[in-house]
């Protein structure tokens, strides 16, 4: 059969080749906001180093591009495609509409979008070399190509500002760079020049084979115009580039970059700003729908006096569904905007259409002391109402646990936090995207008591009926009217995970008692005057609260009254920690808060996932386990990229050792064994692993080909630490396709699991669990 897998041969200084036969398998793959996808061909492939679709047990056949070059009918398959070459080089792969390539046995970022502008840098070897592609949505293309030179732009991906005529000094946005070498390079800078003024920075630190998004600065000059880009290595040049950045007027709509505090990458957002501008005025947070940009949201708002309205990116048309990091990406922007606009900080309001209406309910629901009113258009409730999210049937106690991880993403969970905001339900009721019940849906959750609801479905409109959908009169006469209280005597507050959402107001939940549960707050402030403030009110599922008052405040909680000396050492100036024991509330020093799980420091692992987080790869493995280890964070780095706009720095373990990591989250791919940073940084950990096996805490996961992943506490600051380990190759590959970065998914605070997960899904997690308030493995877990 080996005559059926299409064999190209390459030349040197050929055009690009177009993939246009190799073969291909449907349907054997079982995913969607699944934590455990079932994949019958990763199952074979991951434990056979000389697999071919030829040998497989499963039936494949031949597979040709249409006429318009692309692969039909490969959902939720596979297509593989046999490249020759003459000699060991360097290739630039282009495919489009796959889920995720492997190139010779490592896996590569894929473009389920269809956005075009990956291109990958590979080794081809010398012979055979086979690309395997996810099918994605079932349409894939894909083209060969050889590199200009070791290293090159890319300007298909641009994040760019635009130029007011009231900046000065220089202005920063992000270009692609490719490193077509087997080298990490770590000594470039990039030179912008506009209007004869030039301006430099250094290029981080881009891994072997493989390409990033990185910052550069560009000069101001009123006109905009054309940026002559150039790659330097002192003064040589290794490659140029020209990109147009628009200049605007600070009344017409414009675009701003900012340093994202998840990665350090940049990023933007749209604004439609005040015709008026004053401190009077408001200040809404737009989110936009699937498939639009943020610029594109703001345009669609017609510029007002007494308003500015900023649109978010999610991080890119697609992102994160505004939670995980588009939740994230959303905050930061709102942070931005009410230190850039002037506005009157009672008046702050979200908005959003479609997936940004869900988002709308997502943010407003999570964080309801940051706005006076939400108003989604077109808006899904949530994952289980529209988007297909995992609900396991008769779940045992490992998927109990699986389950918990996702609680925050469901909405309905927390909709009662909406009490003191204004809400503006809008859809059209003709919509055939998102169907009007989920506006109905909304309306009857609030309906029977919420004091300030209001609620419109507009009569044969479909999903998108034009501007007016999201520039709603009804929305911003609604928006000109409500305030908010900055500082409300009475706060109603739920929570499904205090690390992710755990103030309102003057009140902390920090901690929950189980982690599986909501936690709540019912509380109610008497204030004559500030020195005899006293709070009254219940708790639920809540271990540890911290409350801003001031000292010898009188306390009744869950009907206790706490008298001062149980008070005293929860002082810290006007914030007060309490934490639950088994005879009742006492006040606990609040650096014992610090060094547990708290509001700022918590699971699940995503929360790894950002503050400015390192991939630490090991290096000090076999051959083939470093290089897993590079591949895996190359592809989670490439993953957070195109899902994300990412840049992330993926550095050995050896340069690691030598970086100032400060309080940045740090990722380990890699063992014990074999990655040198896991003693220095888990030492302690309760979970162990290494080639030997996984530990957690005095329990061993018995069986072979173990893969694990987990977060843990370092330093004093906010520090994590996430892993993702195996205990050999095959333990480490069952990681690769697990999905972390897809919305709608989350893993708690550990999860083991081996290779029988690619085929009979969940059955295939061991063992799963959240670590307890104090970080130690006695909290809630399940054992298969």
């Amino acid at each position: 059969m080996l005559s059926l897998l299409s064999a190209f041969c390459l030349q040197a200084n050929l055009p690009p080749i177009q993939i246009v036969e190799g073969m291909s398998i449907a349907r054997v793959t079982e995913g969607g906001r699944n934590p455990a996808p079932k994949d019958a061909v990763v199952a074979e492939f991951i434990t056979n180093p000389a697999w071919r679709p030829e040998t497989s047990k499963l039936a494949w056949k031949v597979a040709k591009t249409s006429a318009e070059g692309w692969f039909e009918g490969l959902g939720g398959g596979y297509l593989a495609s046999k490249v020759s070459s003459p000699e060991a080089r360097v290739l630039v792969l282009e495919a489009t509409g796959h889920g995720m390539v492997y190139i010779n046995g490592e896996p590569r970022a894929g473009d389920p979008y269809g956005y075009g502008y990956l291109k990958q840098p590979f080794r081809a070897k010398a012979g055979e070399n086979i690309l395997l592609f996810s099918g994605g949505r079932g349409r894939v293309t894909a083209k060969l190509s050889e590199p200009r030179a070791d290293q090159q732009f890319d300007t298909s991906d641009l994040t760019l500002p635009d130029i007011l005529s009231t900046d000065k000094g220089a202005l920063f946005g992000a270009v692609v760079l490719l490193n077509n070498t087997d080298r990490p390079i770590m000594d470039l800078e990039i030179s912008a020049e506009l209007g004869g003024k030039v301006a430099e920075i250094a290029v981080p630190i881009i891994g072997p084979l493989t390409s990033r998004k990185v910052r550069f600065d560009f000069p101001v000059i009123p006109k905009g115009g054309a940026v002559q880009l150039k790659l330097m290595r002192g003064r040589e040049v290794i490659d140029s580039a020209t990109v147009n950045v628009t200049a605007r007027e600070p009344n017409q709509h414009y675009k701003r970059t900012f340093i994202s505090g998840i990665d350090g990458s940049v990023q933007y957002f749209g604004v439609s700003p005040a015709l008026k501008p004053s401190k009077s005025n408001a200040l809404v947070l737009s989110l936009h729908g699937a498939s639009v940009e943020g610029i594109g949201q703001a345009q669609a708002y017609a510029p007002k006096d007494w308003a500015t309205v900023v649109a978010a990116t999610n991080r890119r048309p697609y992102g994160f569904d505004w939670e995980d990091w588009g939740r994230l990406d959303a905050l930061e922007v709102l942070g931005l905007a009410e230190r850039h606009f002037p506005h009157d900080p009672k008046r702050v309001f979200v908005t959003g259409h479609s997936m940004g209406g869900h988002g709308t309910w997502h943010v407003a629901t999570m964080y309801p002391d940051r706005f006076g009113a939400m108003a989604p258009s077109a808006g899904w409730i949530s994952f289980w109402s529209y988007g297909g999210g995992w609900e396991p049937r008769d779940p045992n106690a490992v998927e109990r646990v699986m389950r918990a991880s996702m609680n925050p993403s469901d909405t309905l969970g927390r909709i009662a936090n909406l009490k003191e905001l204004g809400v503006y339900i809008l859809h059209g009721d003709a919509d055939d995207n998102v169907p009007v019940g989920q506006a109905r849906t909304g309306r009857s959750s609030l309906r029977a008591w919420h004091r300030d609801l209001r609620y419109h479905e507009q009569p044969g409109a479909g999903h998108w009926w034009g501007n007016e959908c999201v520039d709603w009169p009804g929305i911003f006469d609604m928006f000109k009217t409500r305030i908010r209280d900055l500082d409300p005597n009475s706060i109603e507050f739920v929570t499904q995970n205090p690390a992710i959402s755990g103030r309102s107001g003057w009140a902390t939940i920090e901690q929950a008692l189980s982690p599986d549960k909501p936690s709540s707050i019912n509380l109610q402030r008497a204030s004559p005057v500030w020195t005899r403030v006293t709070i009254t009110g219940s708790t639920e599922n809540v271990s540890t609260l911290t409350l801003l008052v001031p000292p010898h405040a009188t306390i009744k909680l869950d009907g206790q009254r706490l008298g001062p000396s149980s008070l005293t050492a929860g002082y810290s100036g006007s914030s007060l920690s309490l934490q639950r024991r088994k005879d009742g509330w006492h006040g606990v020093r609040p650096e014992v808060i610090r060094g547990q799980k708290n509001a700022v420091r918590g699971g699940p692992l995503k929360q790894a996932f950002q503050n400015r987080m390192v991939f630490v790869y090991g290096s000090k493995g076999t051959t083939e386990e470093s290089a897993w280890a590079y591949a895996k964070a190359r592809f989670d780095a490439e993953s957070f990229y195109y899902r994300g706009n990412g840049s992330v720095d993926v550095v050995s373990d050896s340069a690691a050792a030598s970086m100032q990591l400060g309080s940045r989250n740090v990722i380990l791919y890699g063992n014990s064994d074999t990655n040198t940073m896991w003693g220095k940084l888990l030492g302690n950990s309760p979970i162990q692993v290494s080639r030997r096996g996984v530990t957690v805490g005095t329990k061993e996961v018995e069986g072979a080909h173990l893969g694990a992943m987990f977060l843990r506490p370092s330093g004093k600051g906010n520090q994590l630490i996430g892993v993702v380990a195996g205990t050999d190759l095959v333990g480490s590959r069952v990681l690769d396709r697990l999905p972390v970065f897809v919305s709608g998914v989350a893993y708690p605070d550990w999860t083991v699991v081996n290779p029988s997960i690619l085929s009979e899904g969940t059955k295939g997690i061991l063992a799963a669990g959240f670590f307890g308030n104090d970080w130690s493995v006695r909290g809630l877990e399940a054992w298969r």
